[in-house]
């Protein structure tokens, strides 16, 4: 079965790589609305990804859900795919570091903060989809 055999029932433009870019717009759309990082110390306090740069995933995945949707033409694929690193990339990034860009006084603080800090599902959920868009992206340009 070929990379670019339309999903069945589905629009004969609609191919598995621009659906799966598809699918991971609305995952990192999704994912900027949720809880991005929670701190728990006596009481819990949660980010969501719209409130920090969750608003930077939310705008691309805009972008490449337009794009996408629109044509799914060379370009789209290579935007697509490029918009996958970067949601993926942040969604990586704060996966793996809640505390990321946040300055500290002293490393006594610092290193409070990393135990009392931690990541939270709207950020899987972005990073999921950010892979979905880089690999839609490439998949799309690989099958021209």
């Amino acid at each position: 079965m070929s990379v670019e055999t339309p999903v069945s029932g589905a629009d004969e433009s609609w191919t598995k790589p621009r659906l799966a870019s598809g699918v991971g717009t609305v995952g990192v759309i999704i994912g900027a609305f949720l809880p991005w990082i929670s701190v728990s110390f006596i009481a819990t306090r949660t980010v969501n990804g719209i409130d920090a740069d969750g608003v930077i995933t939310l705008l691309v995945a805009l972008v490449v859900g337009a794009a996408v949707v629109w044509k799914w033409s060379r370009a789209t694929q290579v935007l697509s795919a490029i918009g996958g690193l970067i949601t993926g990339g942040l969604g990586l990034m704060y996966i793996t570091d809640p505390l990321a860009g946040v300055e500290f006084s002293s490393t006594a603080e610092e290193a409070f903060a990393e135990q009392v800090a931690s990541p939270e599902i709207g950020l899987y959920v972005t990073a999921l989809g950010g892979a979905l868009l880089l690999i839609g992206g490439i998949l799309g340009v690989l099958s021209e």
